[in-house]
């Protein structure tokens, strides 16, 4: 169990604890007599054999190879702690096979027992001390796993090195990266309570407070202790990647108890607080109400239904703060299964309002995420890191998955104006995530989203759909001038399909609103192309210019009034009067009846229209 802890720790940069303690044996504290691990196991095995009626010499057999194990690594350890604990000068761990084997000894005691209470003191002293290097230094705060409990003297000692400045900056983010996971196994907090204030004021270090698990820290004090934290913080901060799963009800509490009765330590201080592990019953929750405290690890506060009851019950905005930060980071790591599939299942058996409304949901957590990671760094100097890719990864699986509910949540709802509003406006953000949001990334909408747009009975959607085409260019024109130049996204270039597919809409769009050529351009699979033989069976007239901007169904009452304009005699209405010249003063009516979308997609991407009116185009939006 403890082997796979550290595995997680090395995946995820963070930490995470998961405690099985019938497979941990428990190391006994200094403070009492030491007594042969293999005693207490024999004592469990001969309760075992009156249970059961007998033991059998192999059980016996693999019960003392376990014990020689046991004390063999309790031995070693003690070797490697008194190794460590007279290091005096700085050490380094290449070409050094003493400080390796006990390096070893510790992880290894760490990965499969949990290291004792003595031992933290002066793992954390050697840590944080700077005499080793960093890679040591490391590799011994990734093994501070408890067996049972950690003394509190050992962590404020451990900070009062934090004030003589001899560890790195990572060395220090670390530390207080393991201080939070382990935060419910230390064993009182009356001291560390009392250092608050330092670690708040420490951590607003640019180097420390920017650090998104560590600014969530700093929200929860600032809403208490606002004074005290003088920086700003944003509003919507980047998810802490940790995974949050120590049990609040665990499997180990009652070799835990054990612990302290050995260890003459309490894990809490039993005259203020109620320990949550202990709580079984709704009569406990109701007798106890005002002595409970929640697990510094929200996330296990989802699986006891009675820590559901008492969160509803205190109205304190700091625990759906914690909460909001856990569900956060784990819906970000596992969105598939935690939202997508369940929601798409929603969506499809939904009201079409239902269907609005998680589209507009969507747009948000979009727009979140992008706030959140807004990329500062110059990809040129600075080589491109597994938090940007995993940042576009899921960024681009959030936005293919909308493509895909909306384009059969189109086919449900027969094309609704309404629900394609929703969509557009989601799409509204994908189009400008490279320029505004400096991420190398851009998808264009599938085709079930895009033609229906194009084809739309709506004037606003197809407004809009302009506007978003207009910005997807202008996206791309500065990615391909980016890359050409060098100057910036070196390390990550749009996929040529993205271009394709751009080229694909484009000469569609011009296609039908322009030239009237729809029908015989369109390349796009899905497109509009069809022969001139399947046309005429149609027995449409003006078959050709049926979705220019004059035919268009959503433009026609448009055309309609401009033709009043211009003839306000005529009680019949010829369209063909609307070219030329007067062509042109269409497409300055139609501006001035707030078609800017319109007006932006014409002068940036129909070679007709000037360069002068292009750059009068650049600021405009819909």
């Amino acid at each position: 169990m403890c082997r796979a802890v550290a595995a997680e720790f090395e995946r995820r940069n963070g930490w995470s604890l998961r405690w099985e303690s019938e497979k941990m044996p428990r190391r006994q504290s200094s403070q009492t007599p030491k007594q042969p691990q293999h005693v207490r196991r024999k004592s469990q095995t001969d309760l075992s054999s009156w249970r059961k009626g007998g033991t059998s010499d192999s059980e016996k057999s693999v019960q003392n190879q376990e014990s020689a194990n046991n004390d063999s690594q309790e031995g070693s350890l003690d070797q490697a702690l008194s190794y460590l604990e007279k290091v005096q000068n700085r050490v380094a761990l290449k070409k050094n096979s003493v400080l390796q084997k006990h390096l070893d000894a510790v992880e290894s005691t760490a990965l499969t027992q949990g290291l004792p209470p003595e031992g933290f003191e002066i793992l954390l002293r050697v840590a944080l001390s700077g005499k080793l290097a960093d890679t040591v230094n490391t590799r011994l705060l990734k093994s501070l796993i408890p067996a049972s409990v950690i003394p509190e003297d050992s962590v404020v000692k451990a900070v009062s090195w934090l004030c003589v400045g001899k560890c790195s900056d990572n060395i220090q983010l670390l530390f207080f990266k393991w201080l939070i996971t382990v935060f419910d196994f230390i064993d009182r907090k009356e001291q560390l309570r009392a250092l608050y204030s330092f670690f708040f004021f420490y951590l607003q270090d640019d180097r420390m407070g920017m650090q998104s698990h560590l600014q969530a820290l700093l929200s929860l004090y600032k809403l208490y202790c606002p004074e005290k934290v003088t920086i700003t913080l944003p509003g919507k901060m980047k998810k802490w990647n940790t995974q949050l799963v120590i049990p609040a009800s665990s499997s180990n509490t009652n070799n835990l108890g054990e612990d302290r009765q050995k260890n003459s330590v309490s894990l809490y201080s039993t005259n203020e607080f109620f320990p949550v592990e202990q709580l079984q019953t709704f009569p406990q929750l109701l007798q106890n109400i005002h002595r409970l405290e929640f697990p510094s690890q929200m996330g296990s506060v989802l699986t006891n239904p009675l820590l559901l009851h008492y969160m509803n019950f205190v109205k304190d905005e700091s625990i759906y703060l914690r909460l909001y930060y856990w569900m956060g980071q784990m819906l970000q790591e596992d969105l598939k299964s935690y939202i997508y599939d369940p929601l798409a299942q929603l969506f499809f058996t939904s009201s079409i309002y239902f269907k609005c409304s998680v589209l507009e949901s969507l747009k948000e957590l979009l727009q979140n995420w992008l706030n959140c990671n807004v990329i500062q760094v110059d990809l040129e100097l600075s080589s491109l890191n597994t938090t940007l890719s995993g940042l576009v990864n899921a960024v681009a699986e959030l936005v293919r998955f909308v493509g895909w509910i909306s384009t059969v949540g189109l086919r449900l709802e027969n094309n609704s104006s309404f629900l394609l509003y929703f969509i557009l406006d989601f799409y509204g953000t994908v189009c400008d995530m490279y320029l505004k949001y400096n991420l190398p990334l851009l998808i264009m909408p599938p085709a079930g989203v895009f033609y229906p747009a194009l084809l739309s009975m709506d004037s606003v959607n197809l407004n809009q759909l302009c506007y978003i085409m207009y910005r997807y260019r202008t996206n791309l024109v500065a990615a391909k001038e980016n890359e050409l130049t060098k100057k910036k996204m070196l390390q990550f270039k749009f996929s040529n399909q993205t271009y394709v597919e751009y080229n694909q809409y484009i000469t569609a769009m011009v296609g039908c609103l322009w030239t009237s050529s729809a029908f015989q351009k369109d390349i796009h699979p899905q497109g509009l192309r069809m022969d001139d033989q399947l046309l005429s069976k149609t027995a449409v007239k003006e078959l050709k210019n049926s979705f220019n901007i004059v035919y268009h169904p959503a433009m026609m009452g448009y055309s309609i009034q401009f033709l009043k304009q211009i003839c306000p005699d005529e009680t019949t209405f010829n369209f063909k009067l609307i070219k030329g010249k007067k062509w042109d003063c269409y497409l300055e009516y139609l501006y001035t009846q707030g078609f800017k979308g319109l007006k932006v997609f014409i002068e940036s991407s129909i070679s007709r229209v000037s360069q002068t009116s292009h750059r009068k185009a650049e600021n405009v939006e819909p």
